[in-house]
């Protein structure tokens, strides 16, 4: 009985553990192995294979693996060269889209964008997320040539590029390009066969046009209509030649200028702006006539400037004074609009010649304000001539004006009114229709260069003659101009112009602490003296104190000098004889051609003192003054306090690598 009941016990114990093992199996999570079998191989790849028509694969093919960037442009990111099998790999690539492109640097084979496009804007995206992605391949056809010659001698450009275009994408698409002069061959090479526009887009102002300037053959209006050009592998198309500036496909603005009374106006100027590139103009003929041929199709707005007698107001079509109320000219392909005329009325014209206190000025603008109403021309006429400082205002509307100069003479820019410096002394001028108004001279500069800073130098109360005075101007650390102190200790610097000055002392004999005004230790906490407007500032004064010097060497391992080592110098600040904060001085020692340096004229008080070249060659580490090696720290060099009157010497530096034997730390003084 006893047996049945221990058999029956260790059955229940048997059943009840499985049933917990059992229960603990289901409830632990389980252990993936290190790897799954879809689990991505970051950070991502790209791969494939180039082989030429045929199947042969092709070495040495230039891969080139572009980046999507925020803006929606394209960063080329890396290039890599097929192998002897013609593989590649492009591996850790970050999460992103890529394009690839491929290129034969032999220039045997045209190049290609994946998948089998003729320009990156038509290539396949391929998206990188942490995954290998293999299969990239290109097949690669033998490239063609086109050649050609580029004419332009009618715009300033500084040079053009001339691109073979596919359409793709909504747009066109450049497939390859070439840089080219203003008149000369060119040639496109690399061209994987097909069919492609040949364009020139000219540079203008460091940005290139937006839309070609010429296309193959004569097209001016766009690509759409350029004549195709067909490339073979292996062959060179010819005599693909372009020429800017020829009227093209494009459109005609034409019309007759008269003045109020009907009579045609000869000699004025039309001007066809476009929102952006160099405008289009032409002069009116003897019967007021003008036409301006190839203009590109768009959007234009057409001025009307007559600037031989300037007697005529300067105006937009249809007879608006600004821009703003201009009628838009808008013209398409092959369009001719010769209705495009203009009246002008009578207005006037002012001139006179600028100076800056007697003195040309190296450039000039002059405006016309006018009193009557906010409402003026836009003064097409208004010019400056640099080589005789004359200038002339024309097209002006008839009522009263104010003339403002704004002129720059070396560095400086002054400004002023036609007979007063500002709006409220300024002498209005009337214009009457047809008059010509000469005679109206600006002198500008009155009184710009009458600053000055005068003050005294004492010491103990004491006229100090001989005293150094420099001037600084706002944020210089390089004097702009110094004197000397008379006999009773008194200086003047003058003709200073409109600014803020800093003003510092220092004894050339090394016997006072060079100083700051207002009794500051460094340029940088000196007071700023302001000239704004111009003026003349007096007292300013300074008492000097007693300074002290100090004298060391900077050296490196065995103990050769460092010449041409920068030294710099901080003033310690202390608070209940502990240092409080330091004060960067504006004195900056150079060490001699024996390691050797030597500061004079320093205000009594603890210093710390550190070596710092620029670009010293062979370049060598800084350090302080009893701080640590190779660290050019103030923070961690050794106080070095000076007393009036005393040259403390041996402030030595070393720069060197490793510390010389007998090398010891300067000893720190009980306080």
């Amino acid at each position: 009985m006893a047996k049945r009941r221990s058999l029956l016990l260790a059955l229940l114990f048997t059943a009840t553990l499985c049933i917990v093992l059992i229960a603990a199996v289901a409830a632990t999570p389980p252990a993936f192995a290190q790897s799954l079998p879809n689990a991505p191989d970051a950070p991502g790849s790209i791969a494939g294979t180039v082989t030429a028509e045929g199947g042969a694969p092709l070495a040495g093919i230039e891969v080139q693996i572009y980046r999507l960037q925020w803006y929606g442009g394209w960063w080329s990111e890396r290039t890599l060269t097929t192998d002897a099998n013609g593989n590649y790999l492009a591996a850790i690539l970050q999460a992103n889209t890529y394009r690839v492109a491929f290129r034969d640097p032999a220039g045997v084979y045209g190049a290609a964008y994946f998948a089998d496009a003729q320009a990156l804007g038509n290539a396949t995206d391929i998206a990188v997320a942490g995954v290998d992605v293999t299969g990239i391949d290109a097949v690669l056809r033998p490239a063609g040539a086109v050649t050609g010659i580029y004419s332009d001698t009618t715009t300033p450009y500084i040079y053009t590029e001339i691109a073979a275009l596919v359409s793709g994408d909504g747009a066109w698409q450049k497939a390859a390009s070439v840089a080219v002069t203003t008149t000369g061959p060119y040639t496109l090479t690399g061209l994987a066969p097909g069919v492609y526009r040949i364009c020139a887009y000219a540079q203008w102002y460091l940005e290139p046009l937006p839309e070609p300037s010429v296309c193959y053959d004569d097209i001016i209006s766009s690509p759409d209509y350029a004549q195709p050009v067909t490339v073979t592998g292996g062959v060179t198309t010819t005599g693909i030649d372009l020429t800017a500036g020829v009227e093209g496909d494009g459109a005609v603005i034409a019309g007759v200028v008269r003045a109020a009374s009907g009579a045609p106006l000869a000699g004025v100027d039309v001007w066809i702006n476009r929102t952006y590139g160099p405008g289009m103009t032409q002069t009116t003929d003897a019967a007021g006539r003008y036409e301006v041929r190839g203009v590109v199709p768009g959007q234009y707005m057409v001025a009307f400037s007559e600037s031989a007698t300037g007697i005529y107001v300067t105006q937009f079509y249809s007879g608006s004074l600004t821009s703003d109320q201009a009628t838009v000219v808008s013209v398409a392909r092959q369009e001719v609009r010769g209705d495009i005329d203009a009246t002008l009325p009578l207005g006037g014209m002012l001139s006179g010649a600028v100076r800056i206190l007697g003195q040309k000025p190296d450039d000039a603008t002059v405006s016309a304000e006018r009193l009557d109403s906010t409402v003026t021309s836009v003064m097409r006429g208004a010019v400056y001539d640099r080589d005789t400082g004359a200038y002339r205002l024309t097209g002006l509307l008839p009522g009263r004006y104010r003339i403002y100069v704004q002129a720059r003479l070396d560095s400086l820019v002054f400004s002023g009114y036609y007979g007063g410096a500002t709006a409220e002394t300024a002498a209005e001028v009337t214009v009457a229709a047809g008059a010509v108004i000469g005679g109206l001279d600006v002198n500008l500069g009155a009184g710009a260069y009458d600053g000055e800073i005068a003050g005294t130098v004492t010491a103990g109360g004491q006229p100090r003659p001989g005293i150094k005075v420099t001037v600084y101007s706002s944020g210089g650390s390089s004097g702009v101009v110094g004197t000397v102190t008379d006999i009773q200790g008194r200086y003047k610097i003058g003709g200073l112009t409109q600014g803020s000055y800093r003003v510092g002392f220092s004894d050339p004999a090394g016997i006072y602490a060079t100083a700051y005004y207002s009794n500051a230790l460094s340029l940088t906490d000196a007071w700023y003296l302001s000239m704004d407007p111009v003026r003349q500032i007096e007292n300013v004064d300074v008492d000097l104190v007693a300074g002290g010097a100090m004298n060391g060497r900077v050296m490196q391992d065995n103990g050769v000098p460092v010449p041409g080592k920068s030294i710099f110098l901080w003033y310690v600040f202390e608070y209940n004889g502990v240092p409080a904060y330091l004060t960067p001085l504006t004195e900056r020692i150079v060490t001699d051609s024996n390691g050797i340096y030597r500061v004079q004229g320093l205000r009594p008080g603890v210093y710390r003192v550190c070596a710092e070249g620029y670009y010293p060659l062979p370049p060598t580490p800084g350090g302080c003054y009893g701080g640590p090696l190779g660290i050019s720290e103030p923070t961690m060099a050794q106080d070095v306090r000076l007393r009036v009157g005393v040259e403390t010497s041996g402030i030595d530096i070393f720069v060197g690598r490793t510390l010389p034997e007998r090398t010891y730390l300067p000893a720190v003084g009980r306080q």
